[in-house]
């Protein structure tokens, strides 16, 4: 083939294509880089009912209001069945976003805590599965300094249990952990391995 052309077994020479990217970050915060083009990843990966948004090349995805259930599967109207969240301890210390993919591949997502009861109920998750130290939540302000959001969801905190100076708002460390001592919240840097919490959904 001439110069700028690539050989297809198929269809012979053809034009090569420029490469739009050969990583995220080449790419706007809301596309992500597959195959050298920066695209909206968000095709086939939220479930029935759902929202995706993307910020930082992270897929978020979250049930349309009125809908329950895990969003990354099926969202079900709230007046057809009552479903509860349940709560999952990852034993194995992972980095932030790698808790992401660890939710995932367990058909779970990365825990947020809306409201006390499901406090008590992450409390009591960490108890049962008999780690102690520092667990990763989905919370972080990666978007925007200051303004924590819930990856699994995409929506703002509307329930907090920070702890006593805490969040330190600092590029150092966005992402939230709560600690077994005394479950309170706090931020630390993403790259260090802790373990992590996942959500699901159960009738």
């Amino acid at each position: 083939c001439s110069p700028e052309h690539v050989w297809n077994p198929f269809l012979g020479c053809q034009v090569q294509k420029a490469k739009d990217c050969t990583e995220d970050s080449d790419c706007l915060s809301n596309r992500t880089c597959i195959n050298y083009e920066c695209v909206d990843p968000c095709d086939s990966v939220c479930g029935n009912n759902t929202i995706c948004t993307v910020e930082n090349h992270t897929i978020a995805c979250a049930c349309t209001p009125g809908f329950i259930g895990n969003p990354f599967q099926n969202c079900v109207s709230q007046g057809t069945t009552e479903l509860q969240k349940k709560y999952y301890i990852g034993k194995e210390k992972v980095t932030w976003t790698t808790a992401i993919e660890r939710c995932r591949s367990k058909d779970m997502y990365f825990a947020s805590i809306t409201c006390p009861s499901e406090q008590n109920d992450i409390k009591r998750a960490c108890n049962e599965s008999g780690i102690s130290g520092l667990v990763w939540v989905s919370g972080s302000d990666l978007g925007s300094a200051g303004e924590y959001v819930w990856n699994s969801t995409g929506k703002g905190f509307t329930y907090t249990n920070w702890k006593s100076g805490e969040p330190e708002v600092s590029d150092a460390y966005p992402c939230v952990a709560l600690h077994t001592l005394d479950y309170k919240w706090q931020t630390r840097a993403c790259r260090i391995g802790r373990y992590y919490a996942c959500e699901y959904f159960r009738s």
